[in-house]
């Protein structure tokens, strides 16, 4: 952002992608048409940020060796391998039965089982490349706007599922049609989980600078009640779980202005707030369970995770990983290697598209070398979290950067949970996502280390 409010071109971009993918991005699914949009302008914006943004800063630069890393694992398995060395690969000497049976000779042949697939994915790591770019090139001013970006998106997404809860349809073509609360998301859960965020960043937006909240103070204490019930009109049962922890977590984040602006208030002023505040989402709750709309809550409560088709088909996929152990099948080729081994006690009209724990696929799809990377994924979040959740600003200007840095922490932290019983991180809004609170994670982290002096725009 320039000094006196105007958005600069980067920021701008970042809006229009963020709008596109806001459209258009809710669905993984690589056949869907919203995909064409979302490479075009992804891709076309990669480019610009190439050719016209600076070169980033340091303090991005743990985002971009991980976004690295993640592209490494495609491009590796579609390196051709002559047949002998092919063959000897864990679970491809069958595959070679197809080319003998048919009189062909052996061709070089990738890692990848479907290698078009495991290509499309290389492909849509444009969306976050093309996000870090352009966040590489924002101020502080620019990157104190981005809490707010998420809270937006999350506020429309929310209007979107509560217009389909209340009857009327929302066909979507480019992502597919949803006849549940999904949002502009192809799955509830995706749905939910990013409400989840929104929810997290409410306060960040709201407290996070050294001014006070001003009109956003009222704002913010409806928006996690609006949030709330659209969660739980969904029926996602992760995306609950996700949401309470973001209700925690959101004001823990800004613990040090809330302080600030309960200083010289009653003791009693700070209990009675939390009480209030408690005993509002709780009636929310209450009232939206009693009434049979809290859809969330009443497949908890239905004992259907046993019969959970994700439950039932772990055993596959649990044979898939160590029969393919470990070079893996090739990342986005989990559909057509799970119906050669499928049982027939899973045959059912809807078909299993993901192993629905993006941890457990890391080792399915990407083999040892994308365990490594998701380890070193995770070593990442969990000490750069440790430092900022720890640390305390030495004065105001380091005090933004870090209640951000806690939000992208908790919001990385939501999403690894969530990818436990889903594949939240394959929708190319959720993966733009990721990149903006993984860029104010690390962001946050560099600024402990900023000296103790006023910036150069402040008056000591």
């Amino acid at each position: 952002m320039h000094r006196y409010g105007r958005p600069s071109p980067f920021f701008v971009l970042l809006v229009l992608l963020f709008g596109v993918l806001w459209f258009t991005g809710g669905s993984s699914r690589a056949d869907v048409p919203g995909q064409i949009p979302v490479q075009l302008t992804s891709w076309t914006v990669l480019v610009i940020a190439i050719i016209l943004a600076p070169r980033p800063a340091r303090d991005t630069r743990d985002p971009f060796l991980l976004l690295a890393a993640i592209a490494l694992v495609p491009l590796v398995q579609l390196i051709p391998l002559p047949p002998v060395l092919w063959q000897m690969l864990p679970g491809h000497a069958g595959l070679a039965e197809a080319a003998r049976l048919t009189g062909q000779h052996q061709p070089w042949r990738p890692i990848a089982v479907i290698p078009g697939s495991t290509l499309n994915a290389a492909f849509s790591l444009a969306t976050p490349a093309a996000i870090l770019l352009l966040l590489g090139a924002f101020d502080e001013k620019a990157r104190a706007w981005l809490p707010g970006l998420i809270v937006v998106l999350a506020v429309a997404t929310s209007l979107v599922g509560l217009m389909q809860f209340s009857g009327n349809r929302f066909d979507q073509p480019l992502i597919g049609y949803r006849y549940d609360v999904s949002g502009i998301f192809g799955n509830r859960n995706h749905f939910a989980l990013f409400l989840a965020v929104g929810c997290l960043a409410v306060p960040v937006w709201a407290l996070g600078n050294r001014k006070g909240p001003g009109w956003r103070g009222a704002v913010a204490l409806g928006l996690p009640v609006l949030l709330v019930l659209t969660v739980l009109a969904s029926g996602s049962r992760a995306g609950t779980a996700a949401i309470v922890l973001a209700l925690v977590l959101g004001p823990l984040a800004v613990r040090e202005n809330i302080r600030r602006l309960l200083a010289g208030l009653p003791r009693w002023t700070a209990p009675a707030l939390i009480a209030s505040a408690l005993l509002l989402v709780t009636a929310s709750v209450a009232v939206s369970f009693t009434s049979g709309r809290a859809d969330s809550i009443n497949r908890a409560m239905g004992g259907q995770v046993t019969e959970d088709m994700r439950a039932r088909a772990l055993p596959t996929v649990l044979t898939i990983t160590r029969d393919y152990f470990p070079v893996g099948i090739g990342i986005g080729g989990f559909d057509p290697v799970f119906r050669r081994y499928e049982p027939f006690d899973l045959l059912k009209p809807t078909y299993f598209n993901q192993a629905h724990d993006d941890l457990l696929a890391a080792l399915l799809e990407g083999g040892l070398l994308g365990l490594l990377v998701l380890v070193a994924a995770i070593i990442w979040w969990l000490r750069s979290s440790f430092i900022v959740w720890r640390s305390i600003g030495r004065h105001d200007d380091a005090l933004g950067p870090i209640i951000r840095a806690r939000f992208g922490s908790a919001a990385l932290g939501l999403i690894f949970g969530a990818s436990l019983v889903d594949y939240p991180a394959r929708a190319p809004l959720t993966a733009a996502t990721i990149a903006v609170v993984a860029a104010l994670l690390a962001w946050g982290k560099a600024a402990r280390r900023m000296p103790s002096l006023p910036s150069a725009e402040r008056r000591i």
